[in-house]
């Protein structure tokens, strides 16, 4: 091969990859992180919606009210024990886990008890355990 066509090749193959580099970058930029938000009780760790209560709110003023006093009630916990959770489910994905219960009595673990304990510290520690043993 002569000395030309190696350097098109080096600068196709580069081209390439900044390419690829820039298209899968651009495909998880629009994804969110949610799983601090799961920890601290703001998402559903079942549905992945936002958990409020709504019942008494009638105006936008008090929807962002209420949501700057529960983040600041987790940043105070949060200062006292950094590392607490305070893992939650709303009400739907609650009332469906327990019609699902009294359905299917067999079922000794249920999928929403997997996906809590994926997102709890104990899958954490046991995952760490594990890389340190391998």
């Amino acid at each position: 091969m002569t000395l030309s066509a190696l350097r098109a090749l080096i600068s196709l193959s580069t081209i390439l990859v900044v390419g690829i580099f820039f298209f899968l970058n651009r495909k998880n930029k629009n994804r969110k992180n949610i799983s601090f938000d799961v920890k601290q009780g703001i998402r559903c760790y079942s549905c992945k919606e936002e958990i409020f209560d709504e019942s008494n709110i009638q105006s936008d003023i008090q929807r962002e009210w209420q949501r700057h006093n529960k983040l600041y009630s987790i940043f105070n916990r949060l200062n006292q024990d950094p590392k607490s959770e305070n893992i939650h489910m709303c009400t739907s994905c609650n009332r469906d886990n327990q019609i699902e219960g009294l359905i299917h009595k067999r079922r000794f673990i249920s999928l929403n008890s997997i996906k809590k304990y994926l997102y709890s510290r104990k899958s954490n520690r046991i995952l760490t355990l594990q890389i340190k043993i391998h």
